[in-house]
C-alpha cells in the first residue's frame, strides 16, 4: 500500500484569498525551510473578468491525488472524533469518497526514521499555521493498495493511463526533489 499526503484548509474563496495574500511571506520562508512540508501547496492566484461579466478569482493548488497510482480509499482526518465519520451506506462508499477519522480501519507501521520525521513536519506545520492564526486544517491521506490489481493497468489512475510523459517519479504529478520524494511515496503496511 502507498501512502500521499498533504495538510488541506477549508474555507470558502474569499477567505484563503486573503488569508493567503496576509501569509504569503511566511508561508513562503515555511515551504522553502521545510521542502517536506505537508502544507498545501499554493501556485498561484488568479483573477478573470470576461466581456460583460463577473469577476472570478480562483486559486491553483497542488493536487496531491495527481499520481500515477490508482486512490482507492481517501481520508480526511482532523485527530477528533465528534461527527468524524460518513454518513453514507457500504454499498455507496467508492473511490472518490473522503472518509474521515473514524472511518479509519488501518495500522500504519513506519520505520522507526519515517516516524519521527513525520512527526517533527506535523508538529512544525501545525506550529506554522497556529501563527497563522489558521485552526480548521486536517490531514488528508490517499491510499493505493498494491496487491487489489497486480500488473496491470486497473493500478493506474485514469491520468497516469492516458499520460505517457508522466514523470514516474514523482507521485503527485509534479516534479519533485529527490528529498522530497523520499518522505511522499511512502511505502506501508496496512491492516483492516
Amino acid at each position: 500500500m502507498c501512502v500521499e499526503s498533504s495538510g488541506i484548509d477549508t474555507y470558502s474563496i474569499r477567505e484563503p484569498l486573503g488569508v493567503l495574500i496576509k501569509m504569503l511571506s511566511s508561508y513562503y520562508q515555511h515551504v522553502y525551510q521545510f521542502r517536506n512540508t505537508l502544507v498545501t501547496k499554493f501556485f498561484g492566484v488568479h483573477c478573470v473578468k470576461p466581456t460583460g461579466g463577473q469577476k472570478t478569482r480562483f486559486i491553483v493548488m497542488g493536487n496531491l491525488f495527481h499520481s500515477e497510482y490508482r486512490i482507492h480509499k481517501r481520508f480526511d482526518l482532523k485527530g477528533s472524533s465528534y461527527g468524524r465519520s460518513i454518513d453514507k451506506p457500504e454499498g455507496e462508499i467508492d473511490e472518490t469518497t473522503t472518509l474521515k477519522d473514524l472511518d479509519l480501519n488501518f495500522v500504519f507501521h513506519l520505520q522507526r526514521s519515517w516516524h519521527q520525521e513525520l512527526i517533527r513536519q506535523v508538529d512544525r506545520d501545525c506550529e506554522f499555521l497556529e501563527a497563522e492564526k489558521i485552526m480548521d486544517y486536517s490531514l488528508l491521506i490517499g491510499l493505493h493498495f498494491r496487491d487489489d490489481y497486480p500488473n496491470d493497468e486497473m493500478s493506474l489512475s485514469p491520468t497516469a493511463r492516458s499520460d505517457a510523459t508522466q514523470d514516474r517519479n514523482s507521485p503527485r504529478g509534479y516534479q519533485a526533489l529527490s528529498a522530497e520524494r523520499q518522505y511522499t511515496n511512502w511505502i506501508m503496511e496496512g491492516q483492516s
